[in-house]
Order: C-alpha cells, then structure tokens, then sequence
C-alpha cells in the first residue's frame, strides 16, 4: 500500500506588535501645543514600559523626542532603560518633511540632526527611516536614506504605485547608481474605535481592539507578520493587553505578541522581494499651492543660507547657521510646508521661516569682505542680473546700469560660486525711456506688444516656438476641493472674461519694460446674443498686473506677476503655450537632488492624447494635473525647447505644449482631520512671482537648470567699511561640468565641505578647483563622518550624490 505525506501547511511566522505615535510637530495647532500632546503620550509610553515588560514602542522622529526630553529630563531614563532591553526602536530622522517642494539639502540635515541625536542620546544610530505620511516621494528618496545609514524605510504615501508593489507591502525600492532601501508596511493595525459610527454594521471600542487582533491571530498570511497599533492626538487604549491575553486562550495560526520594529526588519529575505525604480507621485496635487506664500518663503530661507554658508566657506569664516537649519526643517514639516494647517499654525510656520532668513542676513553680513564686492552664489561665471533695493543713486563702474521703480538693475561679470569687487560712486542711474512703438528687438527676441499678451520671435534657433497670442494669460476656475485636494466644477475661464491693457513700454540701458494691467469683469446678465459672464458666489475679485522684462545682454526674459484676489473656492493659474511638437516632447521637472521626466496625466487634449500617462485609479482621487517641480521645468521637442524657471511656485503642468503653473488655491471643502480650511488658507490680498524664460537647442537641459539658478540663487551685493580685502574676482570653487550641481559648501574646521549631485541622468566627470590653492580631498556619506581619501578628480554617475571635503595641502 502506497503511504501518503500529509500535506503541510503554509509556514507561519511571527507577529510583531509595536506601537507608535504618528505626532505632527504642526497642523491643527501650534509647534508647542502638539508638544504638550506629545508629553502626555509619552508619559503614558514611559508608565507602560515599566507596568508591561512585554510593550514594544517605536519613535518615528527624533525632534518629538527632543522636545520632551528638554521638558522632562527625568523621563530620559525611562526611555534609555527600554531601549538597551530592546523595546524601544529609534526610526526616522529628525522630523518628516514635504518630499517634494523642499530642496534635498535640507532633508539631508534633517537627516544629519536625527541620526546624530539618537548616537548622542542613545549612543547608536539607526538603520530605519520613517516617512510616515509624507505626500509623495521623489525618486532620491533611496540614495539619500542609504548615504544617511538607513537600511529600511517605513515609507510615506506611496502615490501611484503600481498594484503588485500594493499587494507586496515590502519591496526593494532602488535609486541611482546601487543604492537601495527595502521598504516595508504594516500588515495589520490595532484599532480602537474607527468603525463605531457612520457604518451599517458599528462595533463599540472593546469589540474593534477584540476584532483587529482576532484578524491578526486567524490571519491567512505566511512569515511574519508586523502589527501596528497607531494613534495621532490621543492615549493609547489599556483595553490593548486584556484583549490580547483573552484571545490568546483560543488558539490560532497566529500568537498575537508584541515585537521589536528593529527584529522585524532584520528578518526580512530581501532575495525573495520585487523591486521598484522611480518615484511616488502625485498626490494631493492641492498643496502644492495652498498658502503659497509658504512655499515662496520656504524657497528664499533654502536660497539664502546656501548663498550664507557659501560666502561663509570662501572667506574660511566659520558661521553656526545650525539653528537655522532646525527652524527651516521645522517649517518644512510635511503638514506645515503643504499649506494645509490652520491660521493660528501658518503664523507659526512662517515665524521660523523669518528667523531663518534673518540668520542668513546676519551670516552674510558677518562674512562679508571690506568693501564693496558682489557675492554670486550660481555657480556659473559670466554675465550675471544683479538688482539693488536702493533708492540712493549709486553707480557701479564698469556695469551698465537701469532704474526701474525703487530697484536699480544692473548686468556685470561675475566669478561663478565666488565674489567680484566693484568700485562705487554716487551718480544718477537712468530709468528706461518711454517707447513710441510696440514692438522691440533684443540680440535674441523680437517683441511686439501690440496686444497685452506679447507676440514673441525667437532669434536663437530656427524654429520660433512662441504663438501669436495667449503667453501668459491668467485662467481661473471653480475649485470647490479642500486645501489638500482640487475639485474642480467649471471649465477654464481666461481672456474671454478679462479686460487688459498694456500701460507701458519702456527702453533702457539693461532691459526693455512692457507692462500691463488686467482684471477679470465683473459678473453680467445675458445679452442680446445670449453670453454672460457668470461665475459662482465665492468669487469676488481678481486684478493683475505683469511686468515684462527682455534683457539687452542676454538670452532669457523674464515676467514679475503681481495679483490681488479675493474669493474662496477657485483656482488660480497661468499659461505659457508654445509651438512645440507637443506630441514629441519631453517634460522634465526640477526635482530634489535631480530632475525627473514626466508625463501628463488629467485633461489631456485628445489630439495629443498619446502623450497621456494613466495614474492607478485610486490616485485620482487626489491628483488633479500638477506635478511638483522646485527651480524650473524644460518642455523640448526633438527641434528647440523652452526652460521656464520660478521662485517658489511648486504645481506645474507639461501638456499639449504648454506650460501651466498654479498660482492661488482657496480650498473651502472639510476634509483630512476634519479640518475646515480657515479664512487664512484663502490667500486673499496681494501675492507677487518671479519666472523666467530661455529658449535653447533641443536636448540641452543645462539652460533650463541654469536659468533655475539665475532666478533663485541672484547676485547680492555686500558693504563692509573699510578697503577692500580682495583685489580681483574669485571664485570659492570652479570648473564644475555643466550637469553638476552644488547642493552646499560650507566651511569646517579643516577646510569646507562640499556637496555636489549630478542632475541630467548622464556621466560626468570632476576637477575640483578651490580658492584654498593647492588641496586634498577625503570622501564620506552624508553623515560626513569616517573620512576616507580621494583624488580631486572623480567620477559621478547618473544623479549620483557625492559629499567631499576640500583641505589646504
């Protein structure tokens, strides 16, 4: 007789069951307030760690910790104790900031800070990265975390994955080069209390906690399992330990335990995982221009304590912008930077963003040279726009020279990452003549402002890719969304329902100025033709002025938006079309720590619908067109292309060959938190933008990722009394390639220490050439420690991001 085998059942695994606070440092109230939250948390945290041996907790940034610890330095112990026994596990960096809309350089020191507190407090770093909620992640996400000394990420919202990385749940998410960190998300969460309402069938909090931990005990599932037990605001629930001790009595495939996050990971078989390139996005497209002064602030603190620790790294004098730095992450927090926070918290957020804007005045002036010198912080030499906040009349010589309202402009050869003396005089600076035409020629434009909307001829390339009308037309439409999320009601409304008129056209030594003024019309009843201008109740005002700007000696023009709204419920945004072959073109956004192709994904013109790249379809839900981008975004056919660059306006749109940029959301819907948008997050007033334009040859990527720099890293002009210090134009650091660009440099105690990321996808290859003169160089990942030698010349590969220190020999 033959024998059978029974047949054995899927091998089970362990459960880990861990507890967490997801503690915003900011959203529904202020930094303190939350900060008072937390302590209770965490005093309950402590108080369980001693009454329940069997508790496991892990912290998801290093900052909520800080905090507490700085109120209550007693409690450390409590916490100190439960990690060497191991159940507490450290994840995360400082804090969690927005991924997206905050340059890369100020997540590493979020990272930096984060790392360095737990080694300082806990004596060891920690090998899990936490983005708990982060609205999307770009796709550097893997090789800052694995240059940081991450091994694994709690992810945040992965935006528009596709469904086999959903049903994974844990995967190998690869970056550039071989960078890797294997993501991995709970498969179970302990609830207490979600389905007791608004649902056909309600269960009270004691049968949800029976429930959540009856599901993970019978689960289905093979190899471990990691159990969540999460809450925000509030206490945990005590029920969570005689719940688990009475379903224990049954057996099941399962014994529901609590275990550490750290073992957890450890046990992972990265050789079985699927693995993911690229990014996590969008989502939440709203927030990408909810409260947009908070971005633009967010982008001038970034700016200018690069330009502050760059003049700081060249003069070799030492300025602590530390501080600085905490109170920007701290603003760039992910519920802080979106925009999506209540009135009282927006005074807050930008109370930070103040102080680190002063802090970089301050390191500025102290670094400065004696002298008159203007420090260029882009790290390209040449012909740079200077502008001066003067009303004095003061002369630069050898600068041609223009003054436009309060403002003087000036063009001048400026060293590249560096500082270039200038002699000064008191002299009258001449304002821009008034022009008797409409039309104008520059060495590479020819303008005609016959019409409000310029008719634009390209000089530098065969093809113009300008239409006869519409660039930079104001649209608006109905947008009954909440501050994360759009919800539009009505089509576009543009030039149809505007009146605008051209005020002035203006010729001067440095640029020609066309200005013009718009608003929308006021509301009419049918006419005898049957049209009106009908709009929805929450609109009420919407009035623009747009200052043109096309430059005498060279190739970009520029156009200073001014808009004063009131309203809620609409959306606001401009237009750039252009003649590209939009069928064939490709739409590249600036991105933190590189650039990222893009395709269009909503309302998409059916003539060029094979440009259309489908989002999932749950990602719909919260993706409304916009794309996030930082400095700038190039649209090119295989021809020519155009680089659009701007000064803190994150939501873009590359489609059908045009250039759409949001401007002012004023979303009015209650949702995530049940939060309802305040009259604050309405943006009514006045709000003012920066862009520029440059037409180039197709493929060259360089112009648009210069003129990102042009526009956010301008020329500053330095006074110190006294001669001047330094004889000649120097640059900190040059011959840099072209796809090279500088995250920071900064001074240290031996030398600086330099950050550089290559930003085109291509090779590139190095030769550092430093003010210091004769140099060494030591290499080491983005904690900057264990310092290892290399040679001045180095190669990087696509998107690669190397941190050097430079040292006098």
């Amino acid at each position: 007789m033959k024998k059978t085998t029974k047949k054995k059942s899927p091998r089970t695994g362990k459960v880990f069951l861990t507890a967490t606070h997801h503690s915003d440092l900011t959203w529904k109230w202020g930094y303190s307030y939350y900060a008072e939250i937390r302590a209770k948390q965490f005093d309950q945290v402590a108080k369980w760690f001693e009454q329940y041996p069997e508790f496991h907790f892990h912290v998801e940034q290093a900052e909520t910790l800080r905090v507490y610890f700085e109120q209550f330095p007693k409690k450390r112990a409590a916490f100190l104790k439960a990690y060497k026994r191991g159940n507490l596990t450290l994840t995360g960096g400082n804090s969690i900031p927005d991924l997206n809309m905050c340059c890369g350089e100020s997540f590493i020191r979020n990272l930096q800070r984060g790392q360095r507190y737990y080694r300082d407090t806990f004596g060891a770093y920690t090998e899990i990265a936490n983005l708990n909620d982060a609205f999307g992640m770009n796709f550097q996400i893997p090789q800052l975390l694995a240059q940081a000394g991450y091994k694994y990420l709690s992810p945040g919202r992965c935006a528009n994955a596709p469904e086999e990385v959903v049903q994974a749940r844990t995967f190998i998410w690869r970056g550039a080069g071989e960078s890797a960190v294997t993501t991995f998300s709970n498969h179970y969460g302990i609830d207490h209390g979600s389905k007791n309402q608004s649902l056909p069938v309600c269960r009270v909090l004691s049968e949800c906690m029976v429930k959540s931990q009856t599901d993970i005990r019978d689960s289905k599932r093979t190899g471990d399992i990691f159990a969540l037990y999460n809450d925000e605001a509030g206490l945990f629930c005590d029920s969570l330990f005689s719940v688990n001790k009475e379903i224990s009595k049954t057996k099941g495939r399962y014994k529901v335990e609590f275990g550490s996050l750290t073992e957890y990971c450890s046990r992972i078989n990265e050789k079985k995982l699927l693995s993911y390139e690229g990014e996590f996005n969008p989502t939440f497209t709203g927030c990408y221009t909810t409260r947009i002064g908070v971005k633009q602030a967010i982008r001038q603190a970034e700016n200018m304590l690069f330009a502050a620790e760059l003049l700081g790294a060249g003069m070799r004098n030492g300025v602590d912008l530390d501080e600085a730095w905490h109170q920007l992450e701290q603003a760039s927090f992910h519920d802080a930077s979106c925009g999506c926070h209540h009135d009282a918290a927006n005074v807050e957020v930008m109370q930070k963003l103040k102080f680190a804007k002063s802090a970089a005045l301050k390191a500025l002036k102290k670094s400065a040279p004696k002298g008159t010198t203007i420090l260029n912080p882009s790290k390209s030499s040449g012909k740079r726009l200077v502008e001066l906040d003067s009303d004095a009349n003061i002369k630069i010589e050898g600068a041609t020279m223009q003054r436009a309202g309060k403002s003087i402009f000036m063009v001048k050869d400026l060293a590249g990452a560096g500082v270039t003396p200038v002699a000064t005089k008191k002299a009258a600076v001449p304002s821009g003549k008034k022009l008797k035409t409409s039309a104008f020629d520059t060495k590479d434009y020819a303008v005609d402002f016959s019409s409000p909307t310029p008719k634009i001829i390209d000089k530098r390339n065969r093809k113009n890719i300008f239409p006869k009308e519409g660039f930079g037309e104001i649209y608006f439409r109905h947008d009954t969304g909440s501050m994360w999320t759009e919800k539009f009601a009505h089509h576009w409304y543009g030039h149809e329902v505007q009146t605008e008129c051209v005020e002035s056209i203006t010729d001067g030594p440095v640029f020609y100025e066309a200005v013009t003024a718009g608003e929308v019309l006021p509301e009419t009843k049918p006419s005898n033709d049957g049209s009106k201008y009908s709009y929805w109740d929450a609109f009420k005002e919407l009035r623009f002025r747009k200052i043109w700007r096309f430059y005498k000696e060279l190739d970009y023009f520029t156009l200073k938006l001014q808009l004063h709204w009131q309203g809620d419920a609409t959306k606001v945004f401009i237009a750039f079309p252009t003649l590209l072959d939009a069928a064939n073109a490709t739409a590249t956004y600036d991105t933190p720590m590189g650039s990222t192709v893009r395709q269009p994904y909503f309302e998409v013109p059916i003539r060029v619908e094979s440009t259309i790249k489908m989002l999932t379809p749950i990602s719909y839900a919260s993706a409304k067109g916009d794309w996030p981008a930082l400095h700038w975004v190039d649209y090119c056919d295989k021809s020519v292309g155009l680089g659009v660059a701007n000064s803190g306006t994150p939501g873009h749109q590359l489609v059908g060959g045009s250039v759409y940029v949001s401007l002012i959301r004023s979303g009015t819907s209650t949702a995530d938190g049940g939060m309802k948008p305040q009259p604050g997050s309405f943006d009514n007033g006045d709000h003012e933008y920066e862009f520029a334009f440059r037409t180039h040859k197709s493929g060259d990527l360089q112009s648009a990722s210069d003129l990102g720099e042009v526009l956010n890293r301008k020329p500053i002009l330095l006074e110190k009394s006294g001669k001047n210090k330094i004889p000649s134009a120097r640059s900190f650091l040059s011959c840099l390639p072209k796809n090279v660009m500088v995250s920071s440099l900064r001074d240290c105690s031996e030398g600086v220490i330099l950050r550089l990321y290559e930003n085109e996808g291509k090779n590139a290859t190095v030769r550092l050439k430093s003010s210091l003169g004769e140099i060494t160089v030591s290499e080491s990942n983005l904690l900057e420690e264990n310092w290892r030698s290399c040679p001045a010349s180095f190669s990087l590969s696509p998107y690669q991001i190397k941190t050097v220190k430079i040292m006098p020999a």
